[in-house]
């Protein structure tokens, strides 16, 4: 159980820091963003999560509407995992979650 929370917890805030990424060298390189080497890596990082919301979106969402409900749900996981981390390490006691 804890190995799972801790690796929910690394995948979600890989992809919430690709997310962060991603949003920032946009704004830094503008309307070329697409040919920039560093953009399609994180791109690729992030793609499954926005396509996941794409879909239970139906659609509906723009990309950049998806991309703010992605960081939504990255958080809401990422809190979920951290909450249910801190319940199992507190179940074990101090010394097993070092």
């Amino acid at each position: 159980m804890l190995m799972a929370a801790m690796l929910i917890k690394m995948l979600t805030e890989v992809a919430l820091m690709a997310l962060l990424g991603r949003w920032l060298l946009g704004l830094l390189v503008g309307v070329g963003r697409e040919r920039n080497v560093f953009w399609r890596l994180l791109d690729v990082v992030v793609s499954p999560v926005l396509s996941g919301v794409g879909r239970l979106s139906l659609g509906r969402l723009g990309p950049a509407g998806q991309a703010r409900a992605a960081a939504a749900l990255l958080l809401l996981l990422w809190l979920l995992a951290t909450a249910a981390k801190i319940d199992h390490c507190l179940a074990l006691g101090p010394g097993a979650c070092r």
